[in-house]
């Protein structure tokens, strides 16, 4: 007698790459059933008819009590001694003891335990049972296990690689952003060890000097000429007002920073403030032979600004442009004034203004660097003087106007610092 073990037995669908299997009724295949009175020549009809079916399980009052494999089944059977003999028997005299049963929730591993602790000696049942709640599913084969362990495996060991490689990946970014943080450092190191050396000459020469003055004019107070005296004093003046402009850089700097400059913005023409500035380095561009030129596209370049704080700004960078120029150069001075489209209002305008010398120029990678604190050009560091505060406190100023400032080079030699308003 031929029945299915259960009615809702169908064939199950492959699983799909990115599923995982996971329990016993994800390797179960549908199964016949036969009973035990069951005849061989029966058994071999029901295989012939479907190739697919490779297990038979026997049934004696709906309890498995084997299996029927169908190779050793059709392989006993292919003489024909045992088919004369066997063919009318009961189906029992050729089946297997009787096979594991495992519960469909069962996990994979746990059912490969079962199947090693199974008690075969040198082999592995070659199959198993499956049921749910005591009624037949169908069942599973040990290769099936077997292959399903290895898959986990496989999946375990590429996990691992990519955790690993992964790892890899994030030590090397980690020791690369910390040699990126060491050599930041050390720069910053450097730059402040440089600048406080620098600025302890920048103090010290003006505060020598003082001394030195006011000690020529106590020794020759009494003997001394009126017009030497009056040298000593203003030797003295300009030393005094030298260290009072570093201190007060320092002071500026320090309250930028915190936030605790208040402007005092007045509607003022950037142009004559300009012309200002200029005249008050007649001195020094005479001095070098340097030729000051400006030219203004517009009469009137009306900005909202600190008059002192832009008034700084300017003295700062055309100071510079001044100093880090050779003799007999030239610096030029252009401004140029955008009025908007939508509006008529010479307030409502884009101001720009480029300072440019024919100095020694900067680095390219020193472009933006050179507006950090303590930090001078390289090509610039020596000889000319200065401690690097000039160009950070600019930047400072500008940021609070909601303007920027920046530095390019020249085409042929010579840098260019263009403020926008």
């Amino acid at each position: 007698m031929v029945k299915n073990c259960h009615k809702s037995i169908t064939r199950l669908p492959l699983l799909c790459d990115s599923e995982t299997i996971r329990v016993a009724a994800d390797l179960c295949h549908p199964a016949l059933c036969i009973t035990a009175d069951t005849k061989n020549i029966d058994v071999f009809a029901i295989f012939e008819r479907d190739t697919s079916i490779q297990i038979l399980p026997v049934l004696d009052d709906n309890k498995i009590i084997g299996l029927i494999n169908k190779e050793r089944f059709m392989g006993q059977m292919a003489g024909r001694f045992h088919w004369e003999v066997y063919s009318k028997k009961r189906c029992t005299k050729m089946m297997d003891d009787k096979p594991i049963v495992v519960e469909a929730s069962m996990p994979i591993r746990e059912v490969a335990n079962l199947l090693l602790g199974s008690g075969i000696k040198n082999a592995l049942s070659e199959s198993f049972i499956i049921e749910r709640s005591g009624k037949i599913l169908g069942t599973g084969f040990t290769s099936d296990v077997l292959a399903t362990l290895l898959a986990y495996e496989q999946e375990a060991a590429e996990e691992l690689r990519q955790h690993r490689d992964h790892l890899s990946e994030m030590v090397e970014e980690r020791t690369r952003d910390l040699m990126l943080a060491k050599v930041a450092a050390e720069k910053a190191n450097q730059a402040k060890s440089e600048f406080l050396t620098n600025m302890s000459h920048e103090l010290r020469t003006p505060l020598h000097a003082m001394l030195a003055f006011s000690g020529f004019g106590i020794q020759k107070i009494n003997a001394g000429s009126r017009e030497k005296l009056g040298q000593y004093f203003l030797h003295i003046k300009e030393s005094a007002e030298r260290l009072t402009h570093l201190v007060n850089d320092l002071l500026d700097l320090s309250k930028l920073e915190a936030g605790k400059i208040t402007l005092n913005p007045v509607i003022t023409n950037l142009g004559d403030l300009v012309l200002q500035v200029i005249s008050e380095f007649d001195a020094l561009s005479a001095q070098k032979n340097i030729e000051m030129h400006h030219h203004f596209d517009s009469e009137l370049a009306l900005i909202s600004c600190d008059i002192e704080r832009i008034h700084q700004v300017l003295t700062n960078i055309i100071g510079n442009a001044i100093k880090f120029s050779p003799a007999s150069t030239r610096v030029s001075i252009c401004l140029r004034t955008l009025i908007k489209e939508t509006s008529s209002s010479p307030m409502d305008q884009r101001i720009e203004l480029q300072i440019i010398d024919q100095g020694p120029g900067i680095p390219d990678a020193e472009l933006d660097t050179i507006f950090d604190r303590f930090i001078q050009s390289s090509k610039t560091r020596s000889g000319a003087g200065g401690t690097g505060l000039g160009l950070p406190i600019s930047r400072e100023i500008m940021r609070l106007h909601r303007g920027s400032i920046s530095a390019s080079n020249n085409p042929d030699r010579g840098a260019c610092f263009s403020i926008k308003f």
